[in-house]
C-alpha cells in the first residue's frame, strides 16, 4: 500500500470514529430523556398524581346525601374523560361499600376533567349526571353520586355472599425465600416455585408441609406443570430449549422439537394418554408418549393454550384468532385439523382456558366465554352483557373446583361463579389478606389458595 493510501484509509478511520462517537452520544440523549419522561410518568416528576374517591349509594329520599339508613350501590362504573381534548382517562367501579379511591394523572392543571358515572339497570340519579374539576382540583375530591330507583322499580334482590375464612401459609422475602409461583402438584396438593433455591415447597391441601421436590435445572426454572399422573414436567423458553421430567428425584431432559430459529415456547399441556403438548409461534407440538416422536400441527399459528378433553380431542387458542380443534383421526397420534369461526370475541389477557361437559371455556381479564359447537359461536359472560349478573371487576386469575364450578379472582374478594346458571355469590376477603390475588388454585379438598402481590403472601382460604 502506498503512503498516500496509507494516510487515506487512516483519516477515513478518524472520520468513522468521530461519527460512531457521536451517534453514541446523541442515542444516549435521547435515551436519557426517554428514560425521564418515563420515570416522570411512573413515579410523578412531572406529571404529580393526584388521590380522588367515589362513592355511590341508593339515595331513597332523594335528597343527593349520602345518610345513615340508606345502602350503597356497588359495581357502579365511572368514567373520567379529559374534555379539554376529547381524551378518555380512566376508569372507576365503587366497590361492595359504594366506594372506591383512584390516582389519577392530570395531563395538565389548565385541563378541564368530567366524571360520569354508567348507571345500572333500574336506577336514575338524584345528584347532578356529571362532575367537572380542573386539574388543580381534582387531588383528595370525594365525588358522590346518589341513585335512586324508577318508580315502580321494585328493591333490588341483595347479591348473595359468602365468606372466606383465610389463614397465611407463606411470606415471600421474610426469611423464608423469594416465591417465583404457586401451581398445583401431584394429588390435588401446592408447589411453590422459588427463586434461585433448588427446591420447590410442598404442601398437602390441608397446609401441612411435605418433603420438598427438586427444582428443575437452566434454563426451564419457572416453567412448571403437574400431569394428570402427578409426574412433573418442565419447558425453555424457546423450542430449541427442549423439555425435561423429573424421575424420582432427578430432572430427565427430552430431546426438543427439530425447527431453526428461536421459535417461542409459550405453554404445555399434558393429555391423560401421556401425550405432551407444546403451544409455540410455529403451531402446536405433540411428543407422542410412546415413541417419543414429535408432530407439528395448526402450523404457524401462535398457539397461547393448549386443552387436551377426555374424549382425546384437543383445542387449540390462537393470539388474536379463531379456535382450532383437533379430532383423532383413527390412526393413533394422527388428527384432523378444524378451524372454527368466528374469532374470540373479548381481546384481552387470556388466563387460560379448559373443557368440561359443556364444552370449551376460556377465561379473560374482561369475562368469560364459552364455545357453543352446535351453534358455532361464542357465548359471553362479562359486564357489559345485559343478560348475566357478572360484576364489572377485572378477573386476575380463577381456578376449578371438583363440582366443575369456578372461582374468580376480583379486586378485594373472589367470586363463586356458576356462568350457565348465572349464578354469582361474592365472597369478600378478610381484612388479614393483603394486596391483589393474582393467582388462585383449588386443591384436594377445595380449599383456596391464593397468591398476592405487593406484598407476596400465600394464604390458604375455605369458605
Amino acid at each position: 500500500m502506498t503512503p498516500e493510501a496509507e494516510q487515506r484509509q487512516k483519516a477515513n478511520k478518524r472520520y468513522v470514529l468521530v461519527v460512531v462517537a457521536l451517534f453514541v452520544v446523541v442515542l444516549a440523549l435521547f435515551i436519557g430523556a426517554g428514560l425521564w419522561l418515563v420515570h416522570s410518568v411512573l413515579v410523578g416528576g412531572s406529571i404529580p398524581q393526584t388521590s380522588v374517591a367515589f362513592e355511590t349509594w341508593r339515595d331513597d329520599n332523594r335528597d343527593g346525601a349520602w345518610d345513615a339508613s340508606e345502602p350503597s350501590v356497588a359495581y357502579v362504573m365511572i368514567d373520567a374523560t379529559d374534555i379539554t381534548d376529547g381524551v378518555a382517562s380512566f376508569r372507576a367501579v365503587t366497590g361492595l361499600d359504594g366506594r372506591t379511591a383512584v390516582q389519577a394523572n392530570p395531563a395538565s392543571d389548565d385541563h378541564v376533567y368530567e366524571f360520569t358515572p354508567i348507571l345500572p339497570s333500574g336506577y336514575e340519579l338524584t345528584t347532578p349526571e356529571f362532575v367537572r374539576l380542573g386539574g388543580a382540583e381534582i387531588e383528595g375530591q370525594i365525588i358522590g353520586f346518589g341513585l335512586a330507583l324508577l318508580p315502580g322499580q321494585p328493591t333490588p334482590t341483595p347479591r348473595p355472599m359468602a365468606s372466606l375464612t383465610c389463614v397465611p401459609i407463606f411470606e415471600s422475602g421474610a426469611g423464608d425465600g423469594m416465591l417465583e409461583a404457586m401451581l398445583l402438584g401431584p394429588d390435588g396438593s401446592i408447589v411453590l416455585s422459588m427463586r434461585r433455591e433448588d427446591e420447590l415447597r410442598h404442601f398437602v391441601a390441608d397446609g401441612t408441609p411435605l418433603p420438598p421436590i427438586p427444582a428443575p435445572p437452566a434454563p426451564y426454572e419457572d416453567r412448571l406443570l403437574f400431569a394428570p399422573d402427578g409426574r412433573g414436567w418442565t419447558w425453555g423458553e424457546t423450542i430449541a430449549d427442549g423439555l425435561a421430567y423429573l424421575d424420582g428425584g432427578a430432572w430427565v431432559s427430552v430431546a426438543p422439537y427439530e425447527h431453526p430459529g428461536d421459535s417461542k415456547a409459550y405453554t404445555m399441556a399434558v393429555a391423560e394418554d401421556g401425550a405432551v403438548w407444546l403451544g409455540t409461534d410455529i403451531g402446536a407440538l405433540r411428543r407422542d408418549p410412546a415413541t417419543g416422536q414429535w408432530t407439528r400441527l395448526a402450523a404457524d399459528e401462535k398457539i397461547t393454550s393448549v386443552i387436551p378433553t377426555a374424549e382425546g380431542n384437543v383445542w387449540l387458542l390462537v393470539i388474536g384468532g379463531s379456535p382450532w380443534e383437533l379430532i383423532p383421526s383413527g390412526e393413533p397420534g394422527q388428527f384432523e385439523e378444524k378451524q372454527h369461526y368466528p374469532r374470540h370475541p373479548l381481546q384481552h389477557i387470556f388466563h387460560g382456558a379448559f373443557w368440561q361437559e359443556s364444552g370449551l371455556w376460556v377465561v379473560t381479564g374482561l369475562g368469560l366465554t364459552q364455545w357453543v359447537n352446535e351453534a358455532q359461536t361464542w357465548a359471553i359472560y362479562d359486564y357489559d352483557t345485559t343478560d348475566n349478573d357478572l360484576p364489572p371487576e377485572i378477573i386476575w386469575d380463577y381456578t376449578r373446583v371438583a363440582d366443575g364450578s369456578l372461582w374468580l379472582a376480583l379486586s378485594g374478594e373472589l367470586l363463586h361463579a356458576w356462568p350457565e346458571e348465572d349464578r354469582w355469590v361474592l365472597a369478600p376477603l378478610p381484612e388479614l389478606v393483603e394486596g391483589t390475588v393474582v393467582r388462585m388454585e383449588a386443591a384436594a379438598d377445595d380449599s383456596l389458595w391464593l397468591e398476592t402481590e405487593e406484598p407476596k403472601l400465600v394464604y390458604r382460604c375455605t369458605p
